[in-house]
This record gives C-alpha cells, sequence and structure tokens, in this order.
C-alpha cells in the first residue's frame, strides 16, 4: 500500500490533524508493506510528523514493515524530516544537528530519567523558551512530564508515548506535541465516570478541567498537568489543541473552540504553541 503524504502547513488548525487522520487510516492496521509517499508534499507541520511516526511505531509494535520512499523527498523536506529524527526510524543515520526542530521522543514503556533528559535538553534549555522564575519553570516542566506520563498510565497505548516540536522564528512560536496511540481520551473518560452519553467533544471538556483525572487512585494533586499548561498559555497569548478519537478542543487568544472531526484519532494527541516572549518574564506566585 501506498501512502501519499500531502503538504501540511497549518500547524495547529484542527483541518491539518483531521485531513492527515483520513490519509493514514488506510494504514494502521494493513498487513502489507505501508510505503510513505511524499511527492506531493513541500512542508510538514510538527503534528504531522508526530502523527507519520506514530504510525511507524504501532506498526513496528504490530510487527508490520513500513518503508520511506526516500527519492520522493524534497530537499527541504527531507532536511526537516532528518533533523526531526524520523528519516532515521528508517536509515539509521543520525542527523547531527536539530536546529529549530524538537526532535522526536519516544518510549514503549515509561522510562521518567529519559523524558526528564529529553525535555531539559531539547526544551526548557532552549533560548527561545520565554523566561520564568524558579517556580513556574519547575511546575511547567512538571506539567510536561505529567502529560507524558499519562499515556502510560491512562491510555493502553501500543507505542507507548512520543513528543517532538518545532520552532519557528518568524511566527515567533515554539510547538510541543505529545501523542500516542491508545484508547482515546474520550473512550477513557465514558468508561472512567460510567456516562456512555458524553460525545468526544464533552468528553475531552470534562478531561482538562481542573482535578479531574480518570484514575481511581493517584498520590498527589489531580488533572493538574494541562490545566497549568492551558493557565499559562492564556497569559503567554499561546495557543493549546487537544485531539481524542473524533473529538478536539482549541483554546486561542481566549476563544474556546470545541468541535468533532468527520475522522477518528486513533489515540489522543497534544499540540501546545508557545509564544516566543524575549522581552517578558513570567511567575508563578503563592498569593
Amino acid at each position: 500500500m501506498k501512502i501519499q503524504v500531502p503538504t501540511i502547513s497549518q500547524p495547529g488548525r484542527h483541518i491539518s490533524v483531521e485531513t492527515l487522520v483520513d490519509i493514514l487510516s488506510p494504514a494502521w492496521e494493513c498487513q502489507d508493506v505501508v510505503a510513505l509517499s511524499f511527492t506531493e508534499c513541500s512542508f510538514l507541520s510538527a503534528e504531522a510528523s508526530a502523527l507519520l511516526a506514530g504510525l511507524v511505531y504501532q506498526r513496528i509494535a504490530n510487527k508490520l514493515d513500513t518503508v520511506l520512499l526516500e527519492h520522493t523527498l524534497e530537499k527541504r523536506v527531507h532536511r526537516n524530516l532528518s533533523k526531526m529524527g524520523f528519516v532515521e526510524l528508517f536509515t539509521r543515520e543520525e542527523c547531527l544537528s536539530n536546529e529549530n526542530s524538537i526532535p522526536i521522543y519516544h518510549q514503549f514503556e515509561h522510562d521518567l530519567e529519559g523524558i526528564v533528559y529529553y525535555l531539559e535538553r531539547h526544551v526548557m534549555s532552549r533560548s527561545e523558551m520565554p523566561e520564568m522564575n524558579a517556580a513556574l519553570r519547575k511546575e511547567i516542566r512538571r506539567s510536561f512530564i505529567e502529560i507524558f506520563g499519562n499515556t502510560f498510565l491512562h491510555s493502553g497505548s501500543r507505542i507507548g508515548g512520543l513528543v517532538c516540536g518545532q520552532i519557528y522564528p518568524n511566527l515567533k512560536q515554539i510547538q510541543l506535541i505529545f501523542f500516542d496511540t491508545g484508547v482515546g481520551i474520550s473512550s477513557r473518560v465514558r468508561a472512567a465516570t460510567k456516562d456512555s452519553t458524553r460525545d468526544d467533544r464533552a468528553a475531552l471538556y470534562w478531561a482538562i478541567q481542573k482535578g479531574n483525572s480518570t484514575l481511581d487512585q493517584v498520590d498527589g494533586p489531580r488533572g493538574l498537568g494541562l490545566y497549568l499548561v492551558r493557565k499559562f498559555l492564556e497569559v503567554n497569548v499561546g495557543e493549546f489543541h487537544i485531539y481524542s478519537n473524533k473529538g478536539y478542543y482549541s483554546e486561542r487568544g481566549g476563544e474556546q473552540n470545541p468541535g468533532l472531526m468527520k475522522v477518528e484519532l486513533p489515540g489522543t494527541l497534544i499540540d501546545l504553541r508557545i509564544q516566543i516572549t524575549p522581552n517578558i518574564s513570567y511567575a508563578l506566585t503563592t498569593a
């Protein structure tokens, strides 16, 4: 089976995710070799790279073969996918420079030290990250760790979890993507709350509220990771997007935008868009 990957040039817009999910849908469980062609692709945003990597890891978990038709990659697309670490999934040739890319990081099983090291090296230490006081920096990092760790607590994902991102200097934005191919937050919420009447949109809205969790027993505060990041992005005038099953929910500039896609995402994708603000410092206070 050949999959023709399109240009995905609108990062943070649900139509981009919906389009690519629809195109990739036949490939997740296809027993034949899946060949990825990029003859019609001139740009891929970070969420597209995450979805493609998730597909490859899912097929690896299912012992199914995927090939990259490397000769179909335009030079710019090849360079970007190489810096993301996507080409390395097929050629094992390590990219020596990531530049504006936050490379794909993947765990089949949860390794706390590994994700802490990755986030510190590739995200928190980036010069483009907004300046924060020590308390806020600690909590933002903890929230990222919690979001990634939730994959292993909640989702039952065959691929575990992955994270990647991109720096957009012209847009003055940092994009950070978390993705898994589990049952999806919406399905998990319906099961945990024993409320089968919630559609995917309503289930997502429940999941992102402060204190809500689909775990019966957890140590410490519940449901704070997404909540704190959302509040930071609100102050930062950034963007928050989450997709699960057919539902999506976005916050941008104080405007909330929930909705339903026509196709179903196998799992959950969280898309965070942080504004690069070199002249602004953020602080977390207890007052």
